[in-house]
């Protein structure tokens, strides 16, 4: 009779809880990769409105205050976003630590019912090697029986 783990569906249970964790962890990676391209498009933005800013006047041109207004705001719009972004990037980075904790205790639950159920297949095997030999030992004892000569 083949060894059969009485925690099997627990194991299971376990491994499917385990991926949950792992595919949560992995969403929230991916918000995060997402914050840190958006993080950089702002910077980049910014950086380009700075440079013609910065090239207008480099060719003399005459910046009117309305234009300069205009990038004032610009700009302060843009720096505003991206330290929304890099709160939210701190808020992920968080969650994104909270959740590693999940998956790793996850994963310490699941390794710990599949030691216990190699544990006990192994004892299993044991036994059953041990009831072979017994059995064999027994047929021996039947078919020579002590003191016959031979």
């Amino acid at each position: 009779m083949p060894y059969r783990f009485r925690l099997e569906t627990l194991l299971r249970l376990r491994a499917g809880h385990e991926r949950q964790e792992q595919q949560r962890l992995q969403q929230i990676a991916q918000e995060m990769l997402v914050c840190d391209r958006e993080i950089e498009e702002m910077q980049s933005e910014r950086a380009s409105l700075r440079e013609r800013q910065h090239d207008a006047l480099a060719r003399g041109k005459r910046i009117l205050g309305s234009e300069l207004f205009i990038y004032t705001v610009s700009f302060r719009g843009l720096r505003s976003k991206e330290l929304a972004l890099e709160k939210r990037k701190a808020e992920l980075r968080m969650r994104w630590a909270k959740q590693r904790d999940a998956l790793q205790a996850a994963t310490s639950k699941r390794e710990i019912l599949e030691r216990l159920r190699d544990r006990e297949a192994s004892a299993y095997r044991i036994e059953q090697l041990r009831r072979e030999q017994t059995a064999i030992d027994d047929l021996f004892t039947v078919s020579h029986p002590r003191g016959e000569a031979e």
